[in-house]
Order: structure tokens, then C-alpha cells, then sequence
């Protein structure tokens, strides 16, 4: 005799609240919550909401606590061999549709919407001039106001380095178990379809419409970890005594004085998506002129400019010409930058804090696909993680 599935199994469907019609009301009431609380308030809540996660009869490992919205239908069983990932650290702030791509690891830009609270990261009875905590970038320039307290702002020069508050050998969960009822995505590929009934659909319109800068992801559409580097997808436009070489699994753009060009080029020049999340990570070993990023999807540029010791510049088409940020000390750190664009609009990170957001940037046709790094002046810089996802 075959047992029928569980009408839960494909979601919470009125069929599933016919069947089970008390946990149905309890995991719905849980997702709702998630859906349309802000992160600070639901990111601890699931170890008190078990029942409304777990389904009557779900066996599942000791201490497992799946990601917010995550519901399993009743009867569902979590192998015991399932590798659960270890949980993210309590300093960061996930909201339940957040998107960590497939390989995240933790020194990659933590995806929009993600962020740590600074002031979760200091113990009790921390005090002005106690050594700071383990994840925070403090330039010997910053000046902390009288009074200030790990409550307060953050002062320019003073960032947190994500990955600094994962422990080492912390292992993400990519693969969710076969039985678990995920934060509902969005139809895709039939346009006529719909999400089933009494689903919280984060995309649609309406009062808890998913803000355009936290878009999901699709995947890489293009990468380069730069472990080497390869000349079959890179141009080596490098003239005089400056160049561009891979020493330790980073590419170094040597410039070691004006006059001289450490340049590279994507050989392979297409059309970028219309949007697309950008991210790289950079440490600016020395120099005092400018280090140029430039990339021309088709239809915008998007230049970014370094100018050490502490200012960078993104095109934009209003002020005069591009929006600047003086952003304290970068020189001698590795910090992760990321460009989230949509619809010619820039949300600027830095080590997963939002600089600016919704940034004009300049709309051009010119060399659609074409990507630079260049160092066209006195400097060594060392580059790598370079991705570009499209949304």
C-alpha cells in the first residue's frame, strides 16, 4: 500500500491547513512575522518557535536551527547525515530573504540587506581606551567623540571586517533538506504562474514589496578569484616599467612611478545583464594617485576611482560628474567593495556597510562588455575575488 504525501509537502496550501490545520496557522503566523518584522527583531526568534517551524512528527538533529522563514511540513525527516553548516554568528543581522550565493565563504561580500551590529560585537563593561573587539578596522586617524559609547555611531575611519567574526573553520550550509518549505522566489519562467495560496510573496506588490537593492542573485555570470592569471581571458595592456603579475594568488598592479601603465583588459568584450551585483576584494599597498576600475555594461558605466589614502569617486550623471567619499584610511587593508546595480541605479558597500545608494550612474553605449583595472600612476595594488552576478 502506498502512503499519500502529505498535502504540507507542498506548502501551506489550503489542503495543508485542512490536514493540519493548528501547525498550518502556527507556520504561516511564523512566516508572516518574518516577512514583514525587520531583521533585528526576528533574527533570534526561531529557537523559541520551534513548533511552528517543526511539523508534528519531524525528526530533526539536536539543536538544528534552520534559517528564518524555513518551515518543515509534518513528518518530515532531516537525515542524520545532512551536513547542517554551522550556524552564522549572532552579530549578524540576516533578514529571511536574504540570498547567500552557492561556495559563500566568509571573507566574500556579505549579500545586501546583511550586515553586522557594531555594537554586538563588544562585551559588557567595554570602555573607551580597552583594546577594540576582533572584526573592527580602526584608522589611527579616527576621532571618537567624549562620551562615545559602542552604541553610538560608528566615527569616520572605523569600519568591521565581516569575516573577522566567523570562527575558523566555519562551514556554510548551501543545500537546504529535501523536505524543507523555503522563503518563497519568485515565478521565473512562465509568467502566468502563481505562488500558492496563503504564501507571503516578498516580490509582489503591495505593503511588504521587496526593496529593488536586495534583489536575489541568479548566480556568477562572471568570475575571477585571480589564483592565476590567465591571459586567454585578460588582455596584458601594461607598458613601461609598469606591470601586472599573480604573485600568492592576488593579482599586483605595479606602477613605481607616473609615466607608466600596469593595465588589464577582459578579452572577451559581451553585453552585461541590465542588472548585476559587482564585487571585488582590494588592498592598496602604497601610492598616493589613482587606481581606476571601469566596466561599460551597454548601456551605463560604472567607473569606480581609488584615492588614497581615503577617498573613492563613482561616475554619476549629477553634482559634477560623480559623487565622492571620504571614507577614513584604506592603505595597507584588504577590504571588500561591492556594486549592486539596478536599472542604472548603484548601491555602493564597503566590508558589507552601505556607503550610498540608488547612485545615477552614467549612462554610455560605447565598448559594451568591457572591463579594466588600471593603474596609470604611482601605486601597488593588490586585487582578487573579482564577480560579477547577474540579478
Amino acid at each position: 500500500m502506498v502512503t499519500p504525501k502529505d498535502p504540507c509537502m507542498e506548502g501551506l496550501t489550503p489542503d495543508c491547513f485542512e490536514e493540519h490545520p493548528e501547525w498550518a496557522k502556527m507556520a504561516f503566523a511564523y512566516r508572516l512575522l518574518c516577512a514583514i518584522l525587520p531583521p533585528w527583531l526576528t533574527r533570534r526568534l526561531q529557537k523559541y518557535l520551534l513548533k511552528a517551524i517543526f511539523g508534528p512528527g519531524v525528526v530533526y538533529p539536536p539543536g538544528y536551527i534552520p534559517p528564518p522563514g524555513w518551515v518543515f511540513p509534518p513528518g518530515s525527516i532531516i537525515p542524520p547525515d545532512w551536513e547542517m553548516g554551522d550556524p552564522f554568528p549572532d552579530v549578524l543581522t540576516i533578514p529571511p530573504d536574504a540570498v547567500f550565493p552557492p561556495g559563500w565563504k566568509p571573507w566574500h561580500p556579505l549579500p545586501p540587506g546583511v550586515f553586522v551590529d557594531p555594537s554586538d560585537l563588544f562585551p559588557d563593561g567595554w570602555t573607551m581606551g580597552d583594546p577594540f573587539p576582533d572584526g573592527f578596522v580602526v584608522d589611527p586617524d579616527a576621532v571618537f567623540p567624549d562620551g562615545w559609547t559602542p552604541d553610538d555611531p560608528l566615527p569616520d575611519g572605523v569600519t568591521i571586517d565581516p569575516e573577522a567574526v566567523f570562527p575558523i573553520g566555519w562551514i556554510f550550509q548551501e543545500e537546504p533538506p529535501e523536505d524543507a518549505i523555503e522563503p518563497p522566489k519568485p515565478p521565473k519562467d512562465d509568467p502566468d504562474s502563481r505562488i500558492p495560496p496563503l504564501y507571503i510573496e516578498p516580490w509582489e506588490p503591495g505593503p511588504i514589496k521587496r526593496p529593488t537593492d536586495i534583489l536575489p542573485p541568479s548566480g556568477p555570470w562572471f568570475e575571477d578569484m585571480f589564483e592565476t592569471f590567465d591571459l586567454s581571458v585578460w588582455d596584458d595592456r601594461s607598458s613601461g616599467e609598469g606591470s601586472v603579475t599573480n604573485p600568492n594568488g592576488h593579482l599586483r598592479f605595479l606602477n613605481p612611478f607616473g609615466g607608466n601603465l600596469a593595465e588589464i583588459k577582459r578579452v572577451d568584450s559581451r553585453p552585461w545583464p541590465a542588472s548585476f551585483n559587482l564585487y571585488f576584494r582590494l588592498k592598496y599597498v602604497a601610492g598616493s594617485r589613482t587606481f581606476k576600475c571601469d566596466f561599460w555594461t551597454g548601456t551605463n558605466e560604472l567607473q569606480i576611482n581609488f584615492y588614497p589614502p581615503d577617498r573613492i569617486r563613482i561616475n554619476s550623471t549629477d553634482g559634477p560628474g560623480y559623487r565622492e567619499y571620504n571614507l577614513g584610511s584604506y592603505l595597507g587593508l584588504w577590504h571588500i567593495w561591492n556594486f549592486y546595480v539596478v536599472g542604472g541605479l548603484c548601491w555602493v558597500y564597503r566590508l558589507g556597510h552601505l556607503i550610498d545608494s540608488a547612485v545615477p550612474i552614467t549612462i554610455a553605449s560605447a565598448e559594451p562588455g568591457a572591463m579594466y583595472f588600471r593603474n596609470a600612476t604611482e601605486g601597488d595594488i593588490l586585487l582578487d575575488y573579482f564577480v560579477v552576478e547577474a540579478i
